[in-house]
């Protein structure tokens, strides 16, 4: 908390004097509040920075495209992450080895989100999508590759491309929608998003569970995560930047 209370700013970079993605304030300059964020604001639309407010954003099929896609990934992230151990004991190994191999797919999350992260950072805004759309299909085909090949050998080649996949996608969903939409409603734009996506974060391990008491097995709900993610991977890249909003509002209006 003391940390958060310290370095986590209230407000945008301009206001402390600080312009976006580097870009640095001549010597001597001493503009106020106003003027730098007015000149914030000029230059990030030179990088086709486009500022949204909530209602604008609610108004593009941009967003819903997000929307849908980020459901099926909290669907396919909520579902698997919680019956994780359960799956792999049930597959025949003790708790302490499951444990293990769940920590070694956490694992695989690290380097991927510095990564992406690294990739996301050096492309255009247009392209975002693709490098999302392969992180989603590394999650469906290491699901894919297990249901085709139940062995031990696959669950390894299972968590490890579906870690490497979730870990490249939870940057990339952050950026994209502050590359699409902008910073001025990103919390608000983002919080309307997942008050429509929790309900199915929450159903989706109790439909996984659901499964296994009727079935005695994750097979069919682990088919039907392994089509979301390639659903989710086809659909985002259809999702477009959105047009330029008909009017450009105050900087701080963000509703």
């Amino acid at each position: 908390m003391p940390l958060v209370w310290l370095f986590v700013k209230q407000r945008r970079p301009e206001y402390y004097g600080l312009l976006p993605d580097g870009v640095r304030v001549e010597s001597g300059s001493e503009a106020d509040v106003d003027d730098m964020i007015d000149r914030g604001v000029e230059y990030a639309s030179s990088l086709q920075e486009i500022e949204f407010t909530l209602r604008q954003a609610l108004r593009t099929p941009t967003y819903w495209m997000l929307i849908a896609v980020r459901a099926c990934q909290m669907i396919v992230f909520g579902g698997f992450t919680i019956h994780c151990i359960p799956f792999l004991t049930d597959f025949g190994l003790n708790p302490t080895v499951a444990g293990a191999m769940m920590g070694m797919m956490v694992f695989f999350t690290m380097p991927s989100r510095f990564l992406s992260g690294l990739i996301a950072d050096r492309i255009r805004k247009d392209r975002l999508r693709f490098l999302l759309a392969g992180a989603l299909l590394l999650q469906a085909i290491g699901i894919g590759a297990f249901l085709l090949n139940q062995t031990l050998a696959m669950v390894y080649v299972f968590l490890i491309l579906y870690g490497f996949g979730s870990g490249a996608n939870a940057p990339v969903n952050i950026l994209i929608r502050g590359r699409y939409f902008g910073r001025k409603a990103y919390g608000s734009i983002s919080g309307a998003g997942m008050v429509l996506v929790a309900p199915l974060a929450l159903a989706a391990p109790i439909y996984a569970g659901w499964v296994y008491d009727t079935t005695g097995s994750y097979l069919t709900a682990f088919s039907l995560f392994a089509a979301l993610a390639t659903v989710a991977a086809i659909l985002i890249s259809f999702v477009p930047p959105p047009k330029t909003p008909a009017q450009i509002t105050e900087i701080h209006k963000f509703m």
